[in-house]
């Protein structure tokens, strides 16, 4: 048996200042543990038992610090709240491999929970206002063969993202992945291959796309299922010196799926349009940007002295 104990202590400074509403400023000083643990079974020799790890770590992650104050600040049902910019993830993972020969077998289990977030990908994209405490479940499995000129190996994601309050899915959280890919490089003619199919299924990216209940959390937006296959074929030339390669992939999809709002009564208001008027009923249509496919040349040429053996 192989253990790991580790702990990390941050302390995150923060001063946000509102320079149109001086009265929303604030500054906090926020500390924060992060234990990790990692335990691993190694078996004797054995043709059938793998090796196990059990893992657990506590993490953080800052919010927009914008959001983060307690004047005006709503939650995803509209009440008043104060959320911490500093929130903290726990996360277990279970995970079980075996190599037989030149095959490799790895299984991967996790469970990962969140105090709150905002759906946030990045600095520049995310909501304004609070999900809640949210729950993330994946199953990954990944299968390696190795060959004597070559390797082929395929994995599979499956991923559930859901807040703790109602049981919603969180939109745009990863849903299930595929992926095979191959290199081989004793083919004719002294040319190396190498090919890749990825499939990313159908995922939610948000709701409220069901005209007849706009307001209902349960009408989520679906967006498509995106297909790419790359392939790229190399020859050497001069014993490596010169690499000529065709590159190419085959694309069926949208990226940056996401929901827009629509509408097309309007009612009347103070804010909104310049005439007044402010959308009643918005109804959300999901859109994105079509993956394009594309073929490409590549030349390398490796300059410097042969290297003998």
């Amino acid at each position: 048996m192989h253990y790991y104990l580790g702990w990390r202590r941050d302390e995150i400074s923060i001063d946000n200042q509102d320079l149109l509403t001086p009265a929303n400023s604030w500054n906090r000083w926020v500390g924060v543990n992060s234990p990790k643990a990692t335990v691993t079974l190694l078996p004797e020799e054995s043709w059938y038992v793998p090796m196990v790890a059990l893992s657990f770590g506590k993490s953080f992650f800052t919010e927009d610090p914008r959001m983060g104050s307690a004047i005006g600040q709503q939650t995803a049902t509209g009440s008043p709240a104060a959320v911490d910019p500093v929130e903290t993830a726990r996360s277990y993972q279970l995970v079980a491999s075996k190599r037989f020969h030149s095959t490799e077998l790895k299984l991967t289990l996790g469970h990962e929970t969140q105090t709150a977030e905002y759906g946030k990908i990045d600095p520049d994209t995310g909501l304004q206002f609070d999900l809640g405490p949210g729950r993330i479940r994946y199953m990954a499995a990944t299968l390696s063969q190795r060959f004597r000129w070559g390797q082929l190996v395929a994995t599979f994601e499956q991923a559930d993202a859901r807040d703790l309050d109602a049981g919603q899915v969180t939109p745009e959280a990863p849903r299930l992945i595929g992926d095979l890919s191959a290199t081989y490089q004793k083919l004719p003619f002294h040319l190396q291959a190498k090919f890749e199919f990825e499939y990313v299924g159908r995922k939610v990216v948000g709701n409220g796309c069901d005209e007849s209940k706009p307001d209902d959390l349960s009408s989520y937006c679906l967006g498509v299922p995106n297909k790419e296959f790359r392939l790229a074929v190399v020859r050497p030339f001069l014993e490596g010196r010169i690499n000529v390669g065709v590159n190419m992939m085959i694309a069926r999809g949208y990226t940056g799926q996401t929901t827009e709002s629509f509408a097309t009564n309007y009612a009347p208001g103070t804010v909104g349009l310049v005439d007044g008027a402010v959308p009643e009923n918005p109804i959300s249509e999901v859109v994105g940007v079509r993956i394009p496919s594309y073929a490409s040349l590549s030349f390398t040429y490796r300059f410097g002295r042969k290297v003998g053996r």
